[in-house]
Parts: structure tokens; C-alpha cells; sequence
């Protein structure tokens, strides 16, 4: 269950604009991750979350425990 709700969450928070804490820094972890999409909507490689998304849920972790 809690896989749904983390994926809820940070799309609750995409879609309402609200931010984290944590946010800004995992998207600086992501865009310097060599398994970032560039130009795919910010994908992931390793992960087939959207990360706009993912980065705003408080309890998502890293595929590859980066963040």
C-alpha cells in the first residue's frame, strides 16, 4: 500500500504545484544520475515513475537509492 500512496501523494503534489523539502534536491540528484532522460519529460532510466511526480512524494525513494 505503500507504493500507492507515494505515487498519490506526489501527484497530488504535481498536479496542485505544492513542493517538499526534500524536492529540489533530489531533481539536482536526478539530472546529474547517468540513467536521467534528458528531454523525455524528466524520466529516469531505472525507474518507470514519472519523476516531476515522484520527486514531491515525502515517501518515494530512489530506484537505486540515491535519494
Amino acid at each position: 500500500m505503500g507504493f500507492v500512496k507515494n505515487i498519490v501523494d506526489g501527484y497530488g503534489n504535481f498536479v496542485t504545484g505544492k513542493t517538499i523539502p526534500e524536492e529540489k534536491g533530489r531533481i539536482r540528484i536526478c539530472k546529474s544520475c547517468k540513467f536521467y532522460k534528458p528531454g523525455t519529460d524528466f524520466w529516469c532510466g531505472k525507474c518507470p515513475c514519472h519523476m516531476k511526480s515522484k520527486v514531491k512524494s515525502p515517501g518515494a525513494e530512489c530506484a537505486i537509492k540515491k535519494w
